[in-house]
């Protein structure tokens, strides 16, 4: 009898160690997940746009049987959309942007020297991404603000 629980007491011991192992594993590879920046191209954002039109054109001609002539027509339409979005979705970015920077005011009272000064270094180059790929859609008031983070 004692051979038999003490089989089973192996055994039982042995999935705890594999289940501890896949939760740790689980935990880390989660930790890293969360730590991964994750950048958004704009090859990336035209591919969708232009899938977004050509699905938008083909479920228009499906449901209203369109001419050759109004699909030239609603294909302009699209086109007009399509860059109000492509607009619309860059200056969301800008913003989403900005208040990462805002947020970079909020937590830097809780850190200390080491953290603020790689916090800096992360704003520089977030500052620097911003000018780079905003400059154009950039207003007085958020070029006036960028400048307040080169302290």
């Amino acid at each position: 009898m004692k051979s038999f629980l003490s089989r089973y007491w192996r055994i039982a011991c042995c999935l705890c160690v594999i289940f501890a192992s896949g939760g740790g594993i689980g935990y880390l590879y989660g930790k890293r997940q969360a730590n991964a920046v994750t950048v958004i191209t704009t090859t990336e954002t035209s591919a969708a746009a232009d899938a977004w039109k050509a699905s938008a054109l083909a479920k228009l001609n499906a449901q209203l049987d369109l001419t050759p002539q109004q699909v030239e027509s609603v294909t302009s339409v699209l086109e007009q959309t399509e860059q109000s979005i492509a607009q619309n979705r860059e200056r969301a970015l800008l913003q989403m942007h900005l208040q990462v920077l805002k947020a970079h005011d909020g937590f830097a009272p809780y850190l200390n020297p080491n953290q603020l000064a790689r916090l800096q270094k992360m704003r520089e180059e977030l500052k620097r991404r911003i000018l780079q790929r905003f400059a154009n859609l950039l207003t007085e008031p958020e070029k006036s603000l960028l400048s307040m983070h080169q302290q």
